[in-house]
């Protein structure tokens, strides 16, 4: 689900590069881990089938200058259909399997990455 345009992502991203922005010194150590979190919670909570949609799990630096980017996502063609789509039921996950875990864990990933920024 490589850069797509998901109900409420938009707004998360704003406010969390705002915040991170505020993080003297801050590490791709420390973005690299906070969306390794992203993922993990991520996997607890997407739709499993076949496993291919959660094995299709992935965390990737995007960009180091002028900013830290880190990708989460889902190599899967239907990854989207699958996140997007509230009326679908699943014996296992839900929909918005991505979405959801950014969303509670704000508060988690600006405190990995500040506790990453920190000179030691």
């Amino acid at each position: 689900m490589a850069r797509s345009d998901l109900t409420g992502e938009a707004e998360v991203l704003r406010n969390l590069n705002r915040e991170i922005r505020k993080i003297k010194g801050r590490t791709v150590k420390g973005t690299l881990k906070a969306g390794l979190l992203i993922k993990r919670r991520s996997q607890d909570e997407v739709p499993v089938d076949t496993s291919n949609l959660k094995d299709g799990a992935y965390v990737e630096t995007i960009s180091q200058t002028p900013e830290i980017i880190v990708e989460v996502g889902y190599v899967a063609f239907y990854a989207v259909y699958v996140h997007e789509r509230l009326e679908l039921r699943h014996k296992v996950g839900k929909a918005k399997f991505l979405e959801d875990p950014l969303k509670i864990s704000t508060g988690d990933v600006l405190r990995i990455i500040a506790e990453n920024a920190r000179i030691r």
